[in-house]
Formats: structure tokens, sequence, C-alpha cells
């Protein structure tokens, strides 16, 4: 007799839940509670972020382990266009790649006519953030430069006939470094009547520390020389302040500030 009465409780409930739709047993409203079914759109977004996870994850191990493949590349590229330009290029290449990237002992022979006639860098440091750009755009992608013992000089062509037009305003590179390290760069560009000379510059931007801005001379074609100038500098949030800049007599500047984080805007 009970195991008739097992067998016909299903059916009896089925037949209540057709006679009344509003009916349902407290167990079955727990299994549906507790097991609900998801729907399509949970299970595709499921699925990309598996993908995207995974896409990442092999990007930073071909990175890790064919770092030194992807500098040879670099090399190959940079020696091919060097060579177009008439130059033997040699550097020596680490870092990082995803943080910062450190070039040394680069020089660039001519072996041709071109615009270089010397190329010489000790140290160029880069370090950078790939999340500060996707939050900040180029504003928050460099965050150190580095430039020690640098020459560079160049013979410029002739200049082209400029297309006349509306004149575009002057605008400050985007890209602006929380930290700055520029020491004993000289630079020569070599003109029809006289040369631009900048020797022994030197900018330090700190944001922890009192900076300075040096140079043993700055030579303007047709204009002016000035020679042993420094000036002392502070740096925070990128926000640079120039302190007793003193050229001469006739330009002296108490203070000069350039706010380098609204460049963008």
């Amino acid at each position: 007799m009970y195991k008739v009465a097992e067998r016909l409780q299903p059916f009896a409930l089925r037949t209540c839940s057709g006679l009344f739709p509003g009916y349902a047993t407290p167990r079955m409203t727990e299994e549906q509670d507790v097991n609900p079914s998801p729907g399509p759109g949970r299970r595709w977004l499921k699925w990309l972020k598996r993908v995207a996870v995974g896409l990442g994850v092999l990007l930073v191990l071909l990175a890790v382990f064919h770092r030194p493949l992807i500098f040879q590349a670099t090399r190959y590229f940079a020696l091919r266009l060097a060579k177009k330009q008439n130059l033997d290029l040699d550097y020596q290449i680490r870092g990082t790649i995803f943080t910062g990237l450190v070039i040394e002992n680069l020089t660039a022979t001519p072996t041709g006519p071109g615009p270089i006639d010397r190329l010489s860098i000790e140290r160029l440091r880069l370090e950078y953030s790939l999340p500060g750009l996707l939050r900040e755009g180029l504003p928050g992608f460099l965050q150190r430069l580095d430039l020690i013992e640098a020459n560079i000089e160049i013979t410029p062509g002739e200049p082209t006939e400029k297309v006349k037009g509306p004149r575009k305003a002057v605008k400050f590179p985007a890209v602006f470094p929380a930290e700055v390290r520029i020491e004993d760069l000289n630079f020569i560009s070599h003109g029809k009547d006289a040369d631009l000379i900048v020797r022994d510059f030197a900018l330090i931007l700190d944001p922890q520390r009192p900076g300075r801005l040096a140079f043993e001379k700055l030579a303007i074609p047709n204009f002016r020389t000035w020679e042993n100038v420094e000036a002392r500098t502070t740096y925070r949030e990128r926000n640079l302040r120039l302190e007793n800049l003193r050229l001469d007599d006739s330009i002296d500047i108490a203070l000069l500030n350039l706010d380098a984080s609204k460049l963008e805007q």
C-alpha cells in the first residue's frame, strides 16, 4: 500500500501544479533557488574572461622567455634603418620590456653623406608604466628618463619651401616623465653662417629633492651666447618650478612655472 502511494505522489504533485499554476512544493522552490540555470549571456562572459586571462598569461610568458629574441629582432630593424641613413649603429640593450629599458654605449658612425655627423650616448634609461598609460593616457606612461653623456652633432640640409597656411599653436609633448636626469649633454647644429651650440647641459627633475638646470654654453646663431648659467628646480607631480634663472643683465627670471601634468588638456 505504501509503495503504491509513493508511486502516485509525483503524479499528484504534477496534477496540482497543472490545476493551480501558483502551487509549488517547498522542496521544488528551494531547488530552483539554489540551482538557477545560468543564461547564455553569463556563459559567454565567463568564456571571454577565461580567454582574456589565457592570452595575457601567454603574452607574459612569451615576453619573459623570448626577451632575447625580441631584443635581437629590434636590433635587426634598428641596424637596417640606420644603414639606410648611412650610419653604422652599435649599442647594448637590456631591461624587462614591461617596465623599462636601458640602452648603453650607443654609437652611430657616418658611412656616407647624411645629416648626422656624430652620435654617441653612454646611457639612456627609460622607465614606463603600462597601467598608467591605460588609466591616464600618455601623461601617465613615462615615469623616468635618464640621459647620460650624450654627444650629438648634425648638419641639416637646405630647408624646403614651407607651404603657406594658418600657423599652428605650439604645444608641449604630452609624454613628460615623472623624473628626469640629463647630464653632460652636448649638441651642435652646423648652420650656414653660425652654429647652434649647447655644451655640458644638465637638467635634474626629482620629485623628492631640489634639482638644477645648468649649461656651460648656449649659443644661438644671430642672437646671443650665454655661458655658465645655473638655476634651481623643484618638481612635484609634474609641476616644474624654475627659480633664479639669470642669463645676463637683461634676462633675469625669478620664477618660471610649468605644470606638465596639464599638457594634454
